[in-house]
């Protein structure tokens, strides 16, 4: 029986197992011959390795049989092959097999023939790697912490789009493990997954749960793929999965034999389950690009017959054009979408919240084991697993993540602990607070640790998460000697012994846990977002930190913050807005709107003048003025548009400088754009003009001299077509001087992520009737006024020098 392959070549049957074989030694060996002739001999596959200084010859079979190779047909090969092994000393011959030896078989190459030797080929592909302790470290993963005595099966809703990109959720729960098992085990089916689910969803158990299942399978069976977990958070800045999987398994997980090529080799064949958890965790650190090439180059893993699954927050994601983007490969054109080449498919699932069932069966599960180790008696643990099942039935949504019923179940271990603060209106501030001064009065309570106060603990756990997310991006992960001399200078300690042994007590305390050498990390993402979330309301902003808080307020520190009922902390940062620097995000600006009792409020809060009133005003519209502007267009661009019309540059720049972040890429190459901000320039300086037609005057006073000179450097001289006339704005000039400004300290709104490319004509003529059009009634009564009687903007002067008389440059109409 003779094979064909895609190229239409003949294939005998043992080639397919040979090429496999090559392709593996090649990767761990170097130069590598097939249908290599030695004295006469062909042999599958040549090799030879160097070991200190001496040279071993490796001569390769392939046998790809559907059975066992009986003693007869391996003395067969040893016989054919055995006059060019002595002849080539050292040398030896290697067996490769499908399904392997019989016993008898066996025992003639182990006993009997010194010079030969046998693996299958699954036993090559295991050897080349070496995966076997990673393996057997990951079949412990779902034990850690007892997770396997109280795991509780996930369920999840299976996500669809339509042929014009609309995405639909499934009302149906399926169980989650299931689904991903058939996926795993499928022949047919080569998409990669991704598992969506916000914090404390149980996204990592999942996953610890899987690989821990499928390693077990990998022991037992070495025809079952191999897991390998690869945790993203912490990945800071771009990163090749050549490095990534170097620094994995050279530190994290040292593999002697560990290589790239021939894990990819592996990998395309279907023979590892790759499982990539947390990529939200690495967005904290990554501007879209960033991300969106990290994305890109982690989807090199699907290849062949890779299995890849792909685990996170969709906060990770601002927009659906971002989620449909790294999960799709499907980029938004003008009106339509593309879809870019080699980019994979994600089937994606949504975490199902846990319901009643599910809930109440955690807390029988988790605080009955937690009792249980603690030596109470019957009747105390079914009393106090009744108090938190009462509690829990309070609130189905606080209570729908594992995370805050195994908080919950963690206060309700000790018996000590007064539960009855959450017997009305729980939240998720409360639920951790009570959770960490809990945990630190049991700090306290240990002799050796009475020397530090409860708020020097609170202080340095609060500026050790804070630091995280300012200058680690996010990570929950951190080297010892990495923390700041200034996290210790806030507890007001300089003594460097004292520093020293502060901080040792402080990383040996309940609220960090420590990996391998210096490495320590907060357990749960949520308990640091909880404390940058505790360090916003606790601590004022300060020039730039006001920029600095709108950035971190996203997310699991956001959603902590929507809990928190007090509003004179959001008061405070909204009086200190006006004396901000840097970019304060604009969806902060709305936060900060919503928590302090809407815009009226607001604006006085900040004060009835200057840049931060004005950009308040342009970007926070109530009922009212979303009614104007309810036009079914881009209703932001408009209210910045409308804001523009100010007559200092300062504000001017400042709404530029987020419409330029804001607008769709598209609207920047209409006339309509162009028209848009002529008019708005204009309109800034003729709104308060007054032209003098007997003295042949158009003057503006001292104040509107900024917008003068904008006018001036930014639109050129009337001129006549045949189709009208035209005037010409310089986008050149005005993207100078929006960057000029911006550069400096002023305060500015934005998205919170880098400006992307603005593609804009260096100049671009529009017609005044145009420009006109889009002006108000007196501003634009003057601008027609003035370019009646002259062509350039040269000839408006401020009221402080003012000329005998206008020059007229207007040019002979065609």
């Amino acid at each position: 029986m003779v094979k064909t392959n895609s190229k239409s070549k003949p294939v005998i049957p043992g080639d397919e197992l040979r090429d496999h074989a090559a392709e593996l030694l090649q990767a761990s060996y170097g130069r590598i011959l097939t249908e290599f002739r030695a004295d006469g001999k062909k042999a599958d596959i040549y090799f030879e390795q160097n070991s200190f200084g001496k040279k071993t010859r490796n001569y390769v079979e392939a046998k790809d049989y559907t059975r066992n190779l009986t003693r007869k047909e391996v003395v067969a090969i040893w016989t054919d092959y055995s006059g060019i092994v002595e002849k080539n000393k050292p040398a030896i011959l290697i067996l490769v097999t499908r399904n392997g030896l019989s016993a008898d078989a066996q025992a003639f190459v182990e006993s009997e023939q010194a010079l030969m030797r046998h693996q299958t080929i699954l036993e090559v592909e295991n050897s080349t790697l070496g995966l076997s302790e990673y393996n057997g470290a990951l079949e412990e993963e779902f034990d850690q912490g007892g997770l396997s005595k109280y795991y509780i099966e996930a369920n999840a809703y299976k996500v669809s789009y339509d042929e014009g990109r609309s995405r639909f959720v499934s009302k149906e729960r399926v169980n989650l493990y299931k689904s991903i098992r058939e996926w795993v085990d499928s022949t047919t089916d080569s998409n990669p997954i991704a598992i969506l689910g916000g914090y404390g969803a149980g996204k990592s158990s999942f996953a610890q749960r899987l690989v821990s299942e499928q390693a077990g399978l990998a022991a037992e069976d070495p025809a079952a793929r191999k897991p390998i977990l690869i945790k993203l958070g912490s990945l800071t800045r771009f990163s090749s999965i050549e490095g990534l999987l170097g620094g994995m398994f050279t530190s994290e997980f040292p593999l002697p034999s560990f290589n790239f090529r021939s894990f990819m080799t592996l990998n395309r064949r279907g023979r590892l389950l790759v499982i990539l958890d947390g990529f939200d965790e690495m967005k904290h650190a990554m501007s879209w690009s960033e991300f969106r090439n990290q994305i890109k180059d982690l989807s090199r893993f699907v290849s062949g017959n890779s299995k890849v699954l792909l685990l996170g927050r969709p906060t990770a994601f601002l927009s659906f054009e971002e989620h449909i983007h790294v999960l799709r490969g499907v980029k938004r054109v003008g009106n339509g979408w593309r879809k870019e080449l080699d980019w994979p498919e994600f089937q994606e699932f949504e975490l199902a919240s846990f319901d009643e069932d599910e809930r109440e069966a955690f807390v029988r599960a988790y605080l009955g084991m937690r009792l249980n180790a603690q030596s109470t008696s019957e009747q105390q643990r079914s009393d106090r697993i009744l108090e938190a099942l009462t509690i829990i039935r309070l609130d189905d949504e606080l209570f729908s993540k594992p995370v805050h019923l195994k908080i919950l179940c963690d206060l309700a271990c000790d018996l000590d602990v007064d539960l009855s603060s959450f017997a009305q209106n729980p939240s998720r501030w409360d639920l951790y607070e009570i959770f960490f001064d809990d945990l630190l009065e049991r700090e306290l309570e240990k002799d050796a640790r009475v020397e530090i106060s409860g708020n020097i603990r609170k202080t340095f756990l609060r500026e050790l998460a804070f630091w995280l997310w300012i200058d680690k991006a996010g990570q929950v992960a951190f080297s010892a000697s990495e923390i700041p001399q200034m996290i210790l200078d806030e507890l007001g300690v300089t003594d460097q012994d004292v520093s020293e042994k502060i901080l040792r007590e402080m990383l040996v305390g309940a609220f960090l846990e420590k990996k391998a050498g210096d490495i320590f990390y907060f357990g749960h993402r949520s308990f640091a977002e909880f404390l940058v979330a505790r360090r916003l309301v606790e601590v004022s902003p300060v020039g730039y930190e006001v920029s600095t808080y709108s950035r971190v307020c996203t997310d699991g520190v956001k959603s902590f913050l929507s809990d928190y009922k007090e509003e004179k902390p959001f008061c405070d940062i909204a009086r200190l807005l006006p004396q901000g620097k840097g970019e304060v995000v604009l969806d902060f600006v709305h936060f900060l709107n919503s928590k302090v009792g809407g815009k009226a409020k607001f604006l006085d809060l900040i004060g009835k003048e200057g840049v931060a009133h004005e950009l308040v005003h342009a970007v926070i519209f109530d009922e009212k003025e979303d009614d104007e502007f309810d036009n079914g267009e881009d209703n932001l661009f408009y209210r910045l548009y409308k804001g523009m019309r100010s007559a200092e540059n300062s504000v001017f720049f400042a709404l530029l400088h987020l419409m330029v972040q804001a607008t769709k890429p598209d609207i920047f190459k209409t006339r309509l754009f162009a028209a848009k901000i002529t008019a708005a320039i204009l309109e800034r300086l003729f709104l308060g003009a007054t032209v003098d037609a007997d003295a042949r005057k158009t003057v503006v006073s001292a104040q509107f001299n900024e917008a003068r000179d904008l006018a001036v450097r930014v639109i050129g001289d009337l001129n006549y077509r045949a189709d009208g006339a035209y005037l010409s704005i310089s986008f050149e000039n005005l993207l100078g001087e929006h960057a000029r400004v911006v550069r400096d300290e002023s305060l500015r709104i934005g998205l919170g992520r880098p400006e992307g490319e603005v593609f804009l004509a260096p100049e671009v003529a529009v017609p005044l009737a145009d420009v006109l059009h889009e002006m108000w009634l007196g501003g634009r009564a003057n601008t027609q006024a003035h370019f009646g009687r002259s062509s350039s903007l040269r000839d408006v002067f401020t009221s402080t020098k003012p000329p005998r008389r206008m020059r007229i440059t207007k040019p002979p109409h065609p």
